[in-house]
């Protein structure tokens, strides 16, 4: 829970300043984030299982340059509705 809502955590200052416009080249540059690998193994890990994975795949596309982070939110949310089952 801390590397996702700790204020020390560099997950969550990587994502605040995503969100806040700065390029993440930029970011990284000053420090280490181990969310954003972990983010591309697990959508690697997800196609194998066949797991949809909404959250997982839009921060995915943030971080690959292929979703704006401002139209993050309407993708998520324009999702068609479906019925979730096991």
């Amino acid at each position: 829970m801390l590397t996702a809502l700790g204020s020390l955590s560099r997950n969550m200052t990587f994502g605040k300043r995503l969100a806040q416009g700065e390029l993440a080249s930029d970011i990284l540059e000053e420090m280490t984030v181990e969310g954003i690998p972990t983010s591309f193994v697990s959508i690697h890990f997800s196609d194998l299982c066949n797991l949809e994975l909404p959250i997982f795949r839009c921060v995915n596309a943030i971080l690959d340059g292929k979703l704006d982070i401002k139209d993050a939110q309407s993708a998520l949310m324009g999702r068609p509705l479906s019925t979730e089952h096991d």
